[in-house]
C-alpha cells in the first residue's frame, strides 16, 4: 500500500522486483531441465493485484495504472522465456489495478484495501 502513489513508480519497482525473484525460483525448480507448464496451472503468484496505492492527481492515477500494466507484460514475457509451454495471453487486459483516485488524508484506506489483508504501508 503506498499512501502517496503518485505515478506508481514505488508500487511498480516493488511489483517488477518480486518478479523477478519469483522467476529465478522458478528457474531453480526447474534444475537446468525443460519444463512444460499447462495454462491451466499459472506458477505465477506475484500479481500486479496485490498492490494498492492512493493518488489524489487523476493524470498520474492514470499513469501509475499503465506502468503496472507494462510491468505486468514485461514480467509474463520474461516467465514464458523460463517455461516451456506457459502462454498466458497478457491481452485483453484481465487484471485491475488497485490505485485509487482520492486524497489519503481524508479517505478511509479501509475502502481502498480491507486491514485484514494488509501487510505493509510503504510511504
Amino acid at each position: 500500500m503506498d499512501p502517496a502513489a503518485g505515478s506508481g513508480n514505488f508500487c511498480t519497482e516493488s511489483y517488477l522486483s518480486l518478479r523477478r525473484l519469483e522467476n529465478q525460483v522458478l528457474q531453480e525448480k526447474q534444475n537446468g531441465q525443460i519444463t512444460f507448464v499447462s495454462n491451466s496451472l499459472n506458477p505465477i503468484r506475484v500479481s500486479i493485484q496485490q498492490f494498492y496505492g492512493i493518488e489524489i492527481n487523476d493524470f498520474a492515477v492514470t499513469v501509475a495504472k499503465t506502468a503496472l500494466w507494462i510491468a505486468e507484460s514485461q514480467m509474463l514475457e520474461e516467465t514464458k522465456s523460463i517455461l516451456y509451454g506457459f502462454n498466458q495471453d497478457f491481452l485483453p487486459l484481465k487484471t485491475y489495478v488497485n490505485i485509487t483516485e482520492g486524497n489519503a488524508l481524508r479517505l478511509d484506506w479501509n475502502k481502498v484495501v480491507p486491514k485484514d489483508k494488509l501487510m505493509y504501508i510503504m510511504q
